[in-house]
């Protein structure tokens, strides 16, 4: 039975809620509008912001992320548009886009409303994985850059919490705060001649010719009972056993008894012969 259980998945999503500054003068240190220089995550001046973000791996352990969003493009006579870029860093690589053909960018219109439309932003990880960073709510205002909430739907690996076993033999295992989940289920094994059973010590039994081969099935199924979890079977007792060590005790108790009875009576003795 694992011990711990993480929640594994393919992708993993952050949804990231920001606001951007409508103006210029609080763009960071990114240099030009587009950036001169190619995005470098160590050149300060090829973005304007970058922020950690909350993130796990497929084992659902957490890993370091940064996301950094360079400014592309502003509104002009053709376009009303104000456009961004961004770039994920997962473990210190650059994560690329998930289609080269979609670029990761996003943008906002005159009153500084995103277009729905380019907020959700994917990257390929590696073996497979993707990464979605969902921008909906993120707008443009008159301010600085802040980061308005910040989630995401990965999960840390939970221990076992609690162990049970129903009637009809299926484990139970429940894992931190999530709902249980069936592990596996207990088999119990029938004979056409019970009574043909040889026994092997005080409570185990062994096939033998009269007994016939075991059939292998579910409790509950063909004639077979119910399990009770946390119940020992009578049967597992040795009462002659038992009994012999009862008796065992009883005497044990007796000279020890005894043994101090006579120890007190010398003591006394002693006491007497003194006064």
């Amino acid at each position: 039975i694992p011990m711990i259980k993480g929640d594994a998945v393919a992708s993993d999503e952050v949804a990231l809620s920001l606001q951007f500054p409508a103006d210029d003068a609080m763009m960071g240190m990114q240099d030009a509008v587009p950036a001169t220089n190619a995005f470098d995550p160590e050149d300060d001046t090829s973005y304007a912001f970058q922020t950690a973000i909350p993130m796990t791996d497929d084992n659902g352990n957490a890993v370091e992320a940064r996301v950094y969003f360079t400014k592309i493009a502003e509104p002009d006579p053709l376009s009303e548009f104000t456009e961004y870029q961004a770039h994920l860093m997962v473990d210190g690589n650059i994560v690329p886009e998930a289609d080269p053909l979609t670029p990761t960018t996003f943008r906002f219109d005159s009153e500084g409303i995103m277009d729905d439309a380019t907020s959700l932003l994917s990257f390929a990880g590696a073996g497979g994985a993707t990464y979605d960073i969902d921008l909906t709510g993120s707008e443009m205002e008159n301010g600085t850059f802040s980061v308005q909430s910040a989630s995401h739907n990965g999960q840390s690996p939970e221990g076992l919490s609690s162990l049970e076993v129903d009637p009809r033999g299926v484990i139970w295992a429940n894992y931190g705060t999530d709902n249980r989940v069936a592990l596996g289920r207990v088999a119990l094994a029938n004979f056409s001649n019970p009574q043909g059973l040889r026994q092997d010590g005080n409570a185990s039994f062994f096939a033998s010719s009269e007994s016939g081969d075991p059939t292998l099935t579910s409790p509950g199924d063909k004639g077979l009972g119910l399990l009770q979890s946390g119940m020992l079977e009578r049967s597992n007792v040795d009462l002659t056993e038992e009994l012999v060590q009862l008796i065992t005790a009883q005497r044990n108790y007796q000279a020890n008894a005894k043994a101090m009875e006579t120890s007190s009576s010398l003591m006394q003795t002693i006491m007497n012969i003194r006064s």
